[in-house]
């Protein structure tokens, strides 16, 4: 037993033969409790401190039943020791509905139980206690299970605002013990009937010494740790109606006590997932206590971004940088403005998540009411961006009020997302494409063609965005089938499909045809060579845009020359010269690299001569060909 915790037993010891209240009563109870936990060991020897804790709570209760918040405090002690030491108390005495023993659901359902019964708030212990049982879980087999759940938990409390009924002042808990005020009383503490009676149930009797409080079935969260709008509602995202979120004494030790299990965890498992979790959730702590945290920070940092040393030092000059201060506004614009062109850059949706995070702690620790918009409004575009990649309601609406409120418009697509699922598809598979032509991976590209493939079934026949849905189905198809030199028949459906679901005169219309003709010159044969030379010759009359007009002149060329030499058919020799010099000039026009056009130009009079022994087209070939 330590000093503390010998201090504490020798109080209640005499409280016990004295029966003198003032034992109980004394301030000095209270910061004799608060040592004891700040002397505890981490290992089963601190049961002795949690269980003392519980009696001398318990003993509060019995002197004032109406504080029905020491009632609840005793029960998280006592179950804490149920856990931790279970021989420490009389199984009658450990409740019906505890969490699941010695393990890591066991702890985090501990922890979750005493947010719903107690404000941490109320006593310095107690916010200390949920640290303790934070470590314990993150140390059990099992903790990545319980780790996003305890994330969600912990920084959604760690920025609610205080309820007064449940926290009671700890600096005058004494006096409103000793001298209730008959006109009111403090109410449940989420434990309890209205009138502020403690549940038998969840909360000891004044009958019973040490009676934990039962722990309800674990409720958690399957989104990662810190997702955009964790802690944070609708209403509270505002940048004119946000509470500020320094957060309470409890929340840097308990937010820092996750964050470096998660780095245990990444250096045990390699997943990069945990060491993203572990930056976002001790740079929180780290914002609130610089000193204590800084140095955790800094060893996730070096899981998480090996080598990046922007970005380490972006987040560091922000977690040193004065609490409250313009130079720590300015050190959160740095990193909010960094990991947004990182995000923007390789579309990662783990660079849009630490994006959103880095937003979220600047306008959780502006040194003003109100951040600029120049955070605000790339954080709620942000937040718009992750409903897209996610399809978290509460993103998209915190996102869409925030630019209300700063008075920015998104555009038609955006705005209707709340309302039709088809535009979020639509959004979801452009940005796989993108992403696709960023990284080469063909999982983007899967990401894409399943996002079209489901905005196609979601929009019937007649939804004004089914053939852009379709189209984009067939652009994804076709790109699949040109990288893995599959099977065209599925992008020339799609693309069927999409001129099906067009009016004729749709300004799209000659895109659609264009990527049929693409299709359709994977595996050409005597009918798809017809077939694409008519649908690139309807886009040519469709469409003006130079670069289209390009692209169709140089397919048609090539169909031509492939009907000439392989279908039997040398008249379109001559089509397909003047096709390819008409790509050739466009290339010109438009400032593209014109040596692809020249190519293939040098290919078609290469061909009609080698057809008719027209030294001309030779001697044009041979100069195309030669190097300027």
């Amino acid at each position: 037993m330590t000093d503390p915790a010998e201090a504490l037993a020798a109080r209640i010891e005499r409280f016990e033969q004295a029966a003198d209240p003032e034992l109980i009563w004394d301030p000095v109870a209270l910061a004799e409790a608060e040592e004891a936990m700040r002397a505890c060991a981490g290992d089963r020897s601190d049961a002795v401190a949690w269980r003392l804790i519980g009696m001398l709570h318990l003993a509060r209760y019995r002197l004032d039943q109406r504080i029905t918040q020491d009632a609840a405090v005793a029960g998280a002690f006592f179950a804490a020791v149920a856990l931790l030491d279970p021989g420490r108390l009389p199984e009658r005495l450990r409740g019906s509905s505890m969490p699941s023993g010695d393990s890591a659901d066991g702890w985090a359902g501990l922890v979750e139980e005493i947010f719903r019964l107690v404000d941490p708030g109320a006593y310095p212990h107690v916010g200390l206690l949920i640290q303790a049982l934070v470590r314990h879980a993150m140390a059990r087999p099992g903790a990545e299970e319980v780790a996003e759940r305890m994330g969600e938990l912990l920084l959604q409390e760690s920025v609610r605002p205080p309820d007064p009924v449940r926290s009671p002042d700890p600096a005058h808990a004494s006096d409103a013990a000793r001298a209730p005020d008959p006109t009111r009383s403090p109410g449940p503490a989420r434990t309890g009937d209205p009138a502020g009676s403690p549940d038998p149930v969840r909360s000891p009797g004044p009958g019973r010494t040490d009676e934990p409080v039962g722990s309800s079935e674990s409720v958690g969260s399957s989104e990662p740790v810190g997702s955009p709008e964790r802690g944070r509602s609708a209403e509270s995202a505002g940048p004119g109606n946000r509470m500020r979120a320094t957060g309470p004494a409890w929340a840097p030790g308990a937010l820092a006590a996750l964050g470096g299990g998660l780095v245990r965890l990444h250096e045990e498992t390699g997943a990069p997932e945990a060491a993203d979790d572990a930056v976002h959730l001790l740079f929180r702590a780290a914002l609130a206590d610089p000193v204590a945290h800084t140095g955790e920070l800094a060893d996730a940092l070096t899981c998480a971004a090996p080598g990046d040393e922007e970005l380490v030092r972006a987040y560091l000059r922000a977690a040193q940088s004065p609490p409250g201060s313009q130079e720590r506004s300015q050190a959160l614009r740095t990193l909010v403005d960094l990991t947004r062109e990182r995000a923007d850059r390789s579309l990662a949706d783990g660079a849009l998540l630490a994006f959103i995070r880095v937003g979220q702690c600047a306008l959780d620790f502006w040194h003003e009411p109100w951040a600029t918009s120049g955070v605000v409004a790339p954080y709620a575009a942000g937040l718009v961006e992750w409903f897209v990649v996610t399809g978290d309601e509460r993103s998209l609406e915190a996102g869409m009020e925030m630019l209300e409120a700063i008075r920015v418009t998104p555009g038609e697509t955006v705005r209707g997302l709340g309302a039709d699922p088809v535009a979020r598809l639509i959004l979801l598979g452009e940005r796989c494409r993108r992403r696709y032509a960023a990284t080469g991976d063909l999982a983007d590209l899967d990401a894409a063609v399943d996002a079209a493939r489901e905005g196609a079934v979601l929009a019937p026949t007649g939804h004004p965005e089914r053939a852009r849905l379709l189209a984009a189905l067939a652009n994804a198809l076709l790109t699949r089938a040109v990288a893995t030199g599959g099977d065209p028949a599925e992008p020339v459906a799609a693309a069927h499909a999409a001129l099906a679901a067009q009016d004729r005169h749709d300004a799209a219309r000659a895109e659609v045809l264009l990527l049929l003709g693409r299709a359709l010159k994977l595996r050409l044969s005597a009918e798809s060579a017809d077939e694409a030379v008519a649908a690139l010759r309807e886009a040519l009359a469709a469409g003006d845009r130079p670069a289209l007009r390009a692209e169709a002149y140089g397919l048609i060329s090539e169909v031509l020359r492939w009907r000439a030499t392989r279908a039997g058919r040398p008249e379109d020799l001559d089509d397909a010269v003047d096709c390819a010099r008409q790509a050739a000039e466009l290339a010109l026009k438009i400032a593209r690299d014109p040596a692809p056009a020249q190519q293939a130009l040098a290919q078609a009079l290469l061909a009609r001569f080698s057809a008719r022994g027209d030294t001309d087209d030779l001697s044009e070939a041979l100069i195309l060909a030669t190097p300027i």
